[in-house]
């Protein structure tokens, strides 16, 4: 998953959309809201703050199937087609952010992507919560912008609603897979518990949104299609996720850029689960 197969510019052309639809919020904000000079500051400083300083894998993956597809029929994929792409790819990564966002003020997290997580800033604070809510927002806005006259328009907007309401409810499985006090319950730590959880939290909007937003774009309809590539990318979320756990233990957050807190937060991840496997 990190070692994706494209041109040395790939990224810079897809922070290069960023821009262009950083440009475009800007001034559908000044067109549609009367909001004081502070207000769009404060928005654009959150969008730039949590939006486009991951690894941009999951939007990235967008753009590569894109490419993949055409050249698997031996043909080039257009100039509209990668932009279209990166669009999408930008939705996810909005999408994430606003995950992100939220999820470290649940989990009482310090750092994410080698800074100080949003709500940690001094002059933020649980206003991070309403900001989380702009950035999904704002995916739509996107969305509609520049796909609203597109033939798989719907099939986008549903996909988003569907991935973004398996992927809370895999946030509702990890927050409530351990009492908020009292003992431990180790029962509760069990694989199948696990797998749920990576599934549903991780997978979907990690490996299959990406994929299914490809196929989407590329006019594919055959169901067994999408059936195949999502059990597919389901297991490589898993797989995905127990590596995060150990990361989350192990990693160094100078490399990382984030301060693990799942053992102390009593998470239920891959290193307890394996090591109640050969506890006595």
């Amino acid at each position: 998953f990190s070692r994706l197969n494209m041109g040395s510019d790939a990224k810079g052309d897809f922070l290069g959309v960023f821009k262009t639809l950083t440009d475009g919020v800007k001034e559908d904000l000044r067109t549609r809201f009367d909001l004081p000079e502070e207000a769009h500051e404060y928005i654009l400083r959150s969008i730039e703050y949590n939006v486009p300083h991951g690894k941009l894998n999951r939007g990235l993956t967008v753009v590569q199937f894109a490419r993949d597809f055409f050249a698997a029929k031996g043909q080039t994929a257009s100039d509209e087609v990668i932009f279209q792409a990166s669009v999408l790819g930008w939705c996810i990564e909005y999408l994430q952010a606003f995950f992100l966002v939220a999820d470290d003020i649940m989990d009482a997290s310090i750092t994410r992507r080698g800074q100080p997580c949003f709500y940690k800033l001094p002059e933020i604070g649980l206003k991070a919560i309403n900001d989380s809510i702009v950035l999904e927002a704002l995916l739509y806005e996107i969305l509609r912008k520049h796909f609203r006259n597109a033939q798989c328009y719907q099939d986008i907007f549903d996909l988003f609603h569907e991935i973004t309401f398996t992927t809370s409810i895999g946030q509702l499985l990890d927050l409530t897979s351990q009492k908020e006090q009292g003992d431990v319950d180790l029962n509760t730590f069990t694989e199948a518990n696990l797998v749920r959880i990576y599934k549903y939290k991780t997978a979907y909007y990690t490996f299959y949104l990406p994929v299914a937003l490809g196929m989407h774009l590329c006019g594919i309809k055959d169901a067994e299609l999408f059936s195949t590539a999502k059990d597919i990318c389901i297991d490589m979320g898993v797989l995905f996720q127990s590596q995060d756990d150990y990361i989350d233990c192990f990693g160094d957050p100078k490399t990382t850029g984030k301060i693990g807190t799942d053992i102390e937060d009593n998470k239920c991840t891959w290193l307890v689960v394996e090591a109640l496997k050969v506890a006595s």
